[in-house]
């Protein structure tokens, strides 16, 4: 075989960048294509938050039955939405604009609160009106309230975060005494994941709708929305090796047989032929090297045995090195 590129090579190298250029491209023109918002974190996957809307069902139901024992009338409650934020978005509005929502903060431990429930102005004054006994017409506008007002929406807003805590057994919350207004009554850090669930109070007759919401760190969720795993029977030290070694034992592995290799200019390989004779690198007297995950564990010599190929192992290789290229 000439080791010289021969005057047919120009004309395979136009054919094979002309079958590179024919194949048939993708088409992406109908591809859908979701945009990441890197500004939201994702800390539920899809399951716990299945758990979290499993939860948030049985809350809004129990505040449902809460406001028909409070205001004596036929109240829906739903979940507006269920969204993660990083608490550098929630607190960059706030600086030097005061928020004048109701927060009224709880935790397990009144020193710490983990939580609030934010009511805005305007539903404020539409709970205030209904727990009075009077005819709103759903559209009260945001006003001041007065002290006696303040109290009933204390009440309201406590009697909530007592169904929030009940509605899951880990919860513990107790709310505080106050609410706290002008500022997020939470420390929170840049990066903290936080969750907003928004829910809306509609009154049928009259007919009037509100919204409030609930906040807190999502770590908090913990509770509602790990795995649950059955308790297992111990294992000794013994069996657990037994079962390692067991199932280490039915494992596949892949053996691969290197003979030889053999370097070619391009344009001799565009040339070969069947017939051609293609020299290696190795004597036919030097052994095969045995390859399992590209570290040479054994070497032995080629054979035949039932009229397959064979490999005789003659060495083991104690320490196996890292086959190269």
């Amino acid at each position: 075989m000439s080791s010289s590129i021969d005057k047919n090579l120009t004309e395979k190298l136009k054919q094979l960048m002309a079958g590179a250029g024919s194949r048939k491209q993708q088409d992406t023109s109908q591809v859908q294509a979701v945009e990441h918002n890197w500004r939201r974190p994702y800390y539920f996957s899809g399951t716990q938050l299945k758990k979290l809307d499993d939860f948030t069902k049985k809350f809004t139901a129990a505040i449902a039955e809460k406001f028909v024992a409070l205001c004596r009338g036929n109240f829906n409650v739903k979940i507006v939405s269920i969204t993660q934020y990083f608490a550098e978005e929630l607190i960059a509005p706030t600086i030097g604009n005061k928020t004048q929502d109701y927060y009224l903060v709880f935790g397990a431990d009144p020193a710490r609160p983990c939580g609030f429930i934010g009511i805005p102005p305007q539903t404020a004054a539409i709970w205030v009106t209904q727990l009075l006994g009077g005819s709103e017409t759903g559209k009260e506008e945001a006003r001041n309230l007065s002290q006696l007002e303040e109290s009933f929406l204390l009440d309201s807003a406590s009697a909530i975060v007592e169904v929030f805590s009940g509605s899951h057994n880990a919860f513990k919350f107790k709310p505080a005494k106050n609410f706290t207004r002008g500022q997020l009554p939470l420390e929170l850090r840049g990066i903290e994941e936080v969750c907003k669930i928004a829910f809306s109070v509609e009154r049928t007759e009259p007919k009037s709708v509100s919204e409030a919401y609930i906040l807190m760190p999502c770590k908090e969720f913990e509770p509602v929305i790990r795995y649950i795993t059955q308790p297992s029977a111990k294992s000794s030290a013994e069996d657990i090796s037994k079962a390692i070694t067991e199932h280490l034992q039915k494992m596949t592995v892949s053996v691969t047989a290197g003979f030889a290799g053999a370097t070619l200019a391009f344009g001799e390989l565009l040339n070969l032929q069947p017939g051609d004779i293609l020299l290696l690198d190795k004597k036919v007297t030097d052994a095969v090297e045995l390859t399992v995950e590209n570290r040479i564990m054994f070497r032995g010599l080629p054979a035949k045995s039932a009229g397959r190929q064979a490999v005789i192992i003659t060495e083991l290789c104690r320490n196996a090195s890292q086959k190269e290229g």
